[in-house]
């Protein structure tokens, strides 16, 4: 097991990527928090989500 020195979680592999911070309230705000180079495609398919299922959330 391996223990996060920032948050003290727990995880089966070392130096397993996480987020140790609060989580995001929004995807918006997810993707803000994403490498400039990905948001793009983020918002592609957030908006691809949003128009073949409306009601997703």
């Amino acid at each position: 097991m391996w223990v996060c020195p920032k948050c003290g979680r727990s995880f089966k592999n070392v130096d397993q990527s996480h987020y140790c911070g609060k989580p995001p309230a929004t995807i918006e705000e997810y993707i803000a928090a994403q490498p400039e180079e990905a948001q793009d495609y983020l918002r592609q398919i957030n908006a691809a989500i949003k128009a073949s299922i409306p009601e997703a959330r």
